[in-house]
């Protein structure tokens, strides 16, 4: 719904277009509606992970998966409940954290896991 109140429909195969411009998400397999939801909700986060960038280091806790090691930096993915525990590490070893987000997951994941990878509900 716009401001004046008008609602307008969007049909569209190109789901990145549809998170852009969408509040409301309706999700159909063969002309029925197998998911409707506010789009804030169907892009929960994902698996409530986040994703760090640092300067390197070798002596990762157990709970940290490294993604990449370049040069003088490292990414990598810990779960939400260990944010704490990652800042602490981050700052005993005095490196600089250049990134910290949470995971978040797009229309198009969202899409696949309501339906599935064969494409069916």
């Amino acid at each position: 719904m716009n401001a004046a109140g008008t609602t307008f429909l969007l049909n569209s195969h190109v789901l990145s277009e549809v998170e852009m411009v969408c509040n409301r998400v309706a999700i159909m397999d063969r002309g029925k509606v197998v998911v409707q939801d506010d789009l804030s909700n169907l892009l929960r986060t994902a698996a409530e992970n986040y994703t760090a960038e640092t300067t390197g280091f070798e002596d990762a806790p157990r709970f940290v998966t490294v993604l990449e090691k370049m040069q003088d930096r490292v990414r990598c993915r810990f779960p939400a409940e260990n944010l704490g525990d990652f800042t602490a590490f981050v700052r005993e070893r005095g490196l600089i954290m250049t990134e910290c987000r949470l995971d978040r997951m797009s229309l198009e994941e969202a899409f696949f896991e309501r339906l599935g990878e064969g494409g069916h509900a």
